[in-house]
């Protein structure tokens, strides 16, 4: 077996063990995502009624809107280009610079939930925003070690980590759906 990857990484000039494992690592990460994104659909449909589910599908529709003040492809350049002299001094940069921008749209969506709350009285909404608005800026930070830890070469660690913060993330929002129904 060995002799077939040697042949083929002389062939294509990659790695291919290095390759093949690090397909299949990330393969896995996005197959498993796929079925954690099908059984919350399963649960949304049987579990939450569909005035929830669009209230939901908006502050996710808001959030999606202001994403851009995280300046999301910033830290891809500076850490990118810093891993490949293999120094990390800009990270610090970066994330200030990211968190500093989010808070802009931590600003724009209490405004928009306070517009619900106030004009439309609609508080379910207004509290979905306040809480999105809380949370924006740290949003940010699952770009930047995944960014971070991709440039080091290390997917199978981002694989990890990348299906542990969406396993809590959709078990909190199960356990939101059942504890306020």
């Amino acid at each position: 077996m060995n002799r077939f990857f040697n042949k083929i990484s002389e062939k294509t000039g990659l790695d291919s063990k290095y390759f093949i494992k690090n397909f299949f690592v990330i393969l896995i990460r996005d197959i498993l995502t796929t079925l954690i994104g099908l059984v919350m659909g399963m649960i949304f449909a049987r579990y939450v009624t569909k005035d929830v589910y669009g209230n939901y599908q908006l502050v996710l529709s808001f959030i999606a809107t202001f994403g851009f003040l995280t300046l999301p492809g910033f830290n891809k350049g500076g850490i990118w280009s810093d891993a490949a002299t293999d120094k990390d001094g800009s990270i610090d940069i970066v994330i200030k610079t990211q968190i500093r921008w989010s808070f802009l749209g931590t600003l724009i969506l209490f405004c928009i939930g306070l517009k619900y709350y106030m004009l439309n009285d609609n508080p379910e909404i207004a509290l979905g925003l306040l809480v999105a608005g809380f949370t924006f800026p740290l949003a940010i930070g699952g770009d930047i070690w995944q960014q971070f830890l991709e440039s080091k070469k290390e997917y199978e660690l981002v694989a990890k980590l990348y299906l542990g913060f969406t396993i809590v993330s959709k078990i909190a929002i199960i356990t939101a759906i059942f504890a306020f129904p």
